[in-house]
């Protein structure tokens, strides 16, 4: 259990935890779908920053998607 948790640590399964209620309230309830894209952003910036030590390249390379994702939104007028 231990090996898991230092796998997955506390915070990051908060906030799976939080993008996960808001994407089954955001399917239920129909709100838009820039609320779906904000929470998978929360989810790769978590996972990016989670997995920094031991796979950085790729954790650069989600930071970079989200970013992209982020300015699409801003243009886009989404948010």
């Amino acid at each position: 259990m231990k090996e898991f948790f230092q796998k997955f640590p506390l915070w990051f399964w908060f906030a799976w935890v939080v993008v996960m209620i808001l994407l089954v309230i955001n399917t239920v309830q129909g709100y838009s779908t820039a609320l779906n894209a904000i929470a998978m952003l929360i989810l790769a910036i978590a996972n990016g920053i989670r997995i920094w030590k031991s796979q950085r390249y790729t954790a650069i390379i989600l930071l970079v998607v989200s970013i992209f994702c982020i300015i699409t939104l801003v243009k886009t007028s989404l948010l």
